[in-house]
């Protein structure tokens, strides 16, 4: 894995650590006991989190 993998990987498990980040159990077509995270009124997959950190530092390098 490469070090912006890692590092979007490793703020994605920090952040879902965090009090106000809640996991929630929900029915996905994909799998049937998928987690989410709620964050505010919305809910986010790990997957998502991950690459929101991920196009962030790629963002970053660009300046």
């Amino acid at each position: 894995m490469d070090k912006k993998k890692e590092t979007a990987l490793e703020f994605a498990k920090i952040l879902i650590q965090k009090n106000n980040v809640v996991p929630v159990s929900t029915m996905s077509s994909i799998d049937s006991n998928s987690i989410q995270y709620t964050i505010g009124e919305k809910n986010y997959t790990f997957f998502e989190i991950v690459s929101h950190f991920l196009e962030c530092i790629d963002n970053f390098e660009e300046l």
